[in-house]
């Protein structure tokens, strides 16, 4: 689960990719109620959210759940862990997602992206399986794959 991934990088910086402001907030709550106060949600509708993206590239934010804004043309360098929890099967976005902790600079080997699996649902299964194959075709670590299921 997302909580025992960013346990686990405690001391990386971590982005987690959502797909609604819903979920983001239940993603939220659930690191801030496992002591993770120091999580921030970034979305459309937050005034200050370029400061927000410019504060997490900087490193002064260890830990940015974020919807579709950080899809295009960001680049955090520094950035060492992908938690993709959106779901989506786009592969533009898919890539433009799991290129993030792939910018200059960085070694594949230095880069984890964590798929969350959805195996209640065939459906979404089926979407993790092709992102799967996404990240294959890409030629993105395989090293750095790692599935979780989400209960």
């Amino acid at each position: 689960m997302i909580v025992d991934i960013v346990k686990r990088h405690d001391e990386s910086q971590i982005l987690i990719s959502i797909e609604n402001i819903e979920h983001g907030n239940n993603i939220l709550n659930l690191l801030k109620e496992n002591g993770f106060q120091d999580a921030v949600f970034v979305h459309n509708k937050i005034v200050e959210r370029e400061k927000i993206i410019q504060d997490f590239i900087q490193c002064e934010i260890r830990v940015l759940i974020s919807s579709r804004i950080l899809n295009m043309s960001i680049t955090i360098p520094e950035l060492e862990i992908l938690v993709n929890a959106a779901g989506r099967k786009s592969m533009i976005e898919l890539l433009q997602r799991a290129g993030r902790p792939l910018g200059k600079g960085k070694k594949p080997k230095e880069v984890k992206i964590y798929e969350i699996i959805d195996s209640h649902n065939n459906y979404l299964l089926g979407h993790s399986k092709d992102r799967m194959k996404v990240y294959k075709k890409a030629k993105y670590p395989q090293e750095g794959l790692e599935k979780f299921k989400e209960i």
